[in-house]
């Protein structure tokens, strides 16, 4: 019988750990980080061999705050269950190649350039999105490699979590914030519906849903009664 004994196996943030011997599940790690970022269309292979970063379709009708999250469950998930078998500087790699996918595809939303994008999210050194809560303003931002370092990537995702829209519709309601003119004292929200995007025209409130590439808008009373006599 063969015994193993694990000890503390983060002493080293700059070796490569060969963990295939604790289990086939070890085996292949970096291929199987790669397919999982295949799998999920976050980058695509130059024909020199090199991973490029590439926008998701599939998230393009999302709120940017959940984008973010988005990507930074699948992030965590990555440092948190590789992080024994992979040196930090590959996890680097694989987190900067998530964050540059998240954002070519909030730029590509909002149809325009990363370089503006984190212009515009510009925060301390890093960037983040803001998004409205009852309790005010807060930001999310990308999850980073120092994160795993610190302990405080702890949420374990593989797979990408299903928003249903009953649910984001009820959290943006919840959240007493009009989208038109920002209004958070009103007695009453309501959800103004359209049928399809192609068919808005250059209103606020039609920019503003172009904008949020959404067929719904959360709007005070007020705004709701004039957008109907448009």
């Amino acid at each position: 019988m063969a015994l193993y004994a694990i000890g503390d196996l983060h002493l080293s943030f700059t070796v490569h750990k060969p963990m295939d011997i604790f289990g086939p599940e070890w085996k292949n790690h970096t291929e199987k980080i790669e397919k999982f970022m295949f799998a999920k269309k976050v980058i695509r292979q130059k024909e020199n061999g090199e991973f490029q970063p590439i926008h998701r379709a599939g998230l393009l009708n999302l709120a940017d705050y959940e984008i973010v999250e988005q990507y930074n469950a699948e992030a965590r998930g990555l440092c948190n269950y590789y992080n024994l078998a992979c040196d930090y500087h590959t996890l680097d790699y694989f987190c900067y190649l998530m964050e540059y996918s998240c954002l070519k595809t909030i730029a590509n939303k909002h149809k325009t350039s990363i370089r503006k994008i984190i212009r515009q999210h510009k925060d301390g050194k890093t960037w983040s999105v803001p998004y409205e809560t009852k309790a005010g303003t807060k930001r999310v931002r990308p999850v980073k490699i120092a994160d795993c370092k610190r302990g405080e990537a702890s949420d374990i995702i593989y797979q990408r979590k299903k928003f249903s829209w009953k649910t984001t519709i009820r959290q943006r309601l919840n959240a007493r914030v009009c989208e038109l003119c920002g209004c958070k004292e009103a007695d009453l929200y309501e959800v103004h519906v359209i049928r399809n995007l192609n068919e808005l025209g250059n209103s606020d409130w039609e920019t503003v849903m172009k904008k949020k590439r959404r067929k719904t808008l959360v709007v005070c009373s007020k705004c709701h009664e004039r957008i109907h006599k448009h």
